[in-house]
């Protein structure tokens, strides 16, 4: 993470997600405090998708690189 730019790299290396983001200052607080980011991925509307069991939840290590 650096700024409002996200890069996430697969295991191995290859970027998987690389790009500019909307984020708050106190998100940005909570990530650098947690070090732990999570991802919330597919085609679907939240609630619904959560109840009935399609939602997909990833949670990874975050580093912010320099200047964030």
């Amino acid at each position: 993470m650096d700024g409002t730019r996200l890069t996430i790299h697969r295991p191995g290396g290859a970027i998987w997600f690389d790009g500019d983001i909307t984020a708050t200052r106190e998100w940005h607080r909570r990530v650098r405090h947690q070090h732990t980011l999570l991802l919330l991925t597919g085609a679907f509307d939240l609630r619904p998708a959560a109840a009935t069991g399609r939602l997909l939840l990833l949670t990874t290590p975050v580093r912010h690189a320099h200047g964030s």
